[in-house]
């Protein structure tokens, strides 16, 4: 079976968790500006049990070339992948 096939067969409602039963979901959606509003303690409970995923967090557009990605990294640099 597939992550994606698993991850569909963990629906609510045709909506993956996230967004349909938001209590209950590792991950905590949450709107740069609400965000940046929140307590130090506020963040730390939302952390205790959810991974928080920050939504329209105002960037600098990049360039897919190389300076674009020596932006985000030197390109030399060693990059650790878990997997």
């Amino acid at each position: 079976m597939t992550y994606y096939k698993r991850a569909v067969e963990c629906y609510k409602n045709g909506l993956p968790s996230y967004l349909s039963d938001r209590h209950n979901s590792v991950l905590r959606v949450v709107p740069h500006d609400q965000f940046k509003k929140l307590l130090l303690h506020e963040v730390q409970s939302l952390l205790a049990v959810h991974h928080i995923v920050v939504t329209g967090v105002p960037t600098e557009p990049l360039s897919f070339n190389k300076d674009g990605l020596e932006a985000l990294q030197g390109l030399d640099a060693t990059a650790e992948i878990q997997g």
